[in-house]
């Protein structure tokens, strides 16, 4: 029993709780995805969900079939496996993987730069051995994972961009590759 929601002699009302019970057997995570996230999901996948620095896995137990009107998603349940330990009504972080084809390249996070009207930028250097300014180059953050970033723009084909030290550099300044850079 987790609590008593009503005390001795209080009237109450039809349908009102008196105790909140709580399950000792799995533990549970509801939560709301989009439809289409919801559509690639099926009873039995495993997921993966975060509480504070502590992953644990989980099976998805349960996806409604109804879309809830206020906020344009499904409800999906997951049931955690033994040995999980997460305190009932905590928040947690739920890791669902999904494969997008996209056309970009990966970037380390230092090598993105702010540019103008909050869009992003990297810096792109010249040829080895070449003596020539920095180029700039606009791209668009598809998504962010740990230190790197999915990103696509007007990047030549297998190009390199300067991954850090941004600070010190400013668009149409004049560099050369040294030896050894990567």
């Amino acid at each position: 029993m987790a609590s008593r929601l009503a005390d001795t002699g209080q009237r109450l009302g039809g349908g009102q709780a008196v105790v909140q019970l709580l399950e000792n057997d799995s533990i549970r995570v509801r939560l709301g995805v989009p439809t289409t996230l919801a559509d690639a999901l099926t009873v039995g996948d495993t997921v993966t969900v975060e509480s504070g620095a502590n992953a644990y896995t989980a099976d998805v137990f349960q996806i409604s079939p109804n879309v809830d009107p206020a906020t344009r998603t499904r409800d999906v349940v997951l049931r955690l496996q033994d040995g999980a330990r997460v305190a009932y009504g905590a928040v947690v972080d739920v890791v669902i993987a999904q494969q997008v084809e996209q056309s970009g390249t990966w970037v380390p996070l230092s090598a993105l730069g702010s540019g103008p009207n909050g869009s992003w930028r990297v810096f792109v250097p010249p040829q080895a051995g070449e003596v020539a300014p920095v180029g700039v180059e606009a791209v668009e953050v598809l998504h962010t994972r740990d230190t790197e970033a999915f990103v696509r723009g007007a990047l030549p084909e297998g190009g390199e961009v300067v991954a850090s030290g941004l600070h010190r550099l400013v668009p149409g300044q004049i560099v050369v590759l040294g030896a050894g850079a990567e």
